[in-house]
């Protein structure tokens, strides 16, 4: 079964945070924005795609917390009108950009944030990093988008903030300054930010520049678990169920695991799937389990997919199948689970569902005994010894038997003491 962890930064986790698009600082090409004033009067633009962290919003507008929350199908055709009504509006061309983001229109998204950081839209300015730091950038340049981050952040915007503190935190064209990353992480979190507060717990629970503080780290994930932020409720999870500066509680943790599971968490489902497996926190149940695991498998959570493939292989919460055994178990070897890569190797070579075959269970026997696994470190040598999938190869196979059982592997010890007799 899969280990507890937790999510680390926001962009180690994948998840839409401060930002959203590399830029050219200055004025586009395209044109930038007048700076005129913002519509004082709410559109349908921003009932459907404005930020609520948006100084630019006036007090009691509507508004969209995360750009990935926005119907884009409702929000682009309503900003696009608000810009003809009002093309001097930067928080309409913001909003635009937003909309633009969340329907995967990245290089025009970029555009419209351009215009708008040009036309001094702070928001605009911060979210001119978050597909930078999700890699699907246009024009990659972390200089270029701390100097946004930097101006934005001076200029009290929260998410500036945090993307300017994740920046110091992890490196991003900067020298590696935890202080820096604390200093601005703490001013984004005290502006109620969940994502600050979020990546401000992260620096508390590792202990990252600065005393680990576990009950500190706990309070501010509850804090932005509060708001709803997803992976807040995932680190609040992996807090209890490890029993960091607190008792262990694995009722607590299934209740935090299933709020995360129900906003669609791939991490969050799997886990879940885990408790219902071993029966953690509540009755046993391997069809509950099987159908969480599938969840967060379908997303690609690779230990979800491995212990799906699991409950499969041994006909666990539904009938046994080693045809969608040996699929799971592929897509978990393909993402580096070694055990996945390790049982991958033992179906091939025993033909069991799917076509038996020694070369590819030497090639993946090969991946995970790499990574150290020492079951397929001494069934590697029984194949290099046997001369399956591949040539011959004796000196080869006691290397891999010697690997194994310097970890204790009872065959491996037992084929070199039968070797060692022999040679007397």
């Amino acid at each position: 079964m899969r280990d507890w962890a937790t999510c680390h930064w926001v962009s180690l986790c994948a998840v839409a945070s401060a930002f959203a698009v590399a830029f050219v600082i200055g004025n586009s090409s395209n044109g930038a924005a007048e700076n005129l004033p913002n519509s004082a009067v709410p559109t349908e633009c921003d009932r459907l795609a404005a930020d609520p962290q948006d100084p630019d919003l006036p007090k009691g507008f509507p508004s969209v917390r995360k750009p990935k929350d926005i119907n884009a199908d409702a929000a682009l055709p309503a900003c696009r009108r608000a810009l003809e009504e009002a093309p001097g509006d930067r928080r309409v061309r913001f909003q635009l950009g937003r909309a633009l983001e969340s329907a995967k229109e990245f290089e025009e998204a970029e555009i419209e944030y351009e215009r708008a950081a040009s036309a001094g839209d702070v928001s605009a300015m911060a979210n001119l990093g978050d597909l930078y730091v999700d890699g699907v950038a246009v024009r990659k340049n972390y200089g270029q988008v701390r100097a946004w981050l930097q101006n934005a952040a001076e200029q009290g915007s929260a998410w500036g903030q945090d993307g300017l503190g994740l920046f110091y935190a992890n490196g991003w064209g900067v020298e590696q300054d935890y202080d820096q990353a604390r200093a601005w992480l703490e001013k984004a979190a005290n502006q109620g930010l969940a994502e600050g507060q979020f990546n401000l717990g992260v620096l508390y629970l590792q202990g990252a520049g600065v005393a680990q503080d576990y009950a500190r780290a706990q309070a501010l994930f509850q804090t932005a678990a509060d708001q709803g932020h997803v992976e807040a409720l995932v680190n609040l999870a992996a807090i209890y169920v490890n029993g960091w500066g607190v008792a262990k509680d694995y009722v607590r943790v299934r209740a935090l695991y299933q709020q995360a599971a129900d906003q669609g968490d791939p991490i969050a489902e799997s886990s879940l799937g885990q408790l219902y497996a071993e029966g953690l926190g509540g009755p046993q149940d391997y069809a509950e389990a099987r159908a969480w695991y599938l969840k967060g498998a379908e997303q690609g959570d690779a230990p979800g997919q491995f212990n799906l493939a699991l409950l499969y292989e041994h006909g666990q919460g539904g009938p046994q199948d080693y045809t969608e055994a040996r699929a799971w178990y592929q897509r978990a070897a393909d993402r580096g689970i070694a055990e996945a890569q390790y049982t991958l190797g033992v179906l091939y070579e025993i033909g069991q569902g799917g076509p038996q075959d020694y070369a590819q269970a030497r090639a993946w026997e090969q991946r995970a005994a790499d990574q150290g696994d020492a079951k397929a470190q001494y069934n590697l040598g029984v194949l290099y010894e046997i001369g399956q999938g591949g040539p011959q190869d004796y000196a080869r196979a006691r290397a891999w038997y010697e690997k194994a059982a310097d970890q204790g592997d009872a065959d491996a010890i037992a084929k070199l003491l039968l070797a060692a007799g022999q040679s007397r």
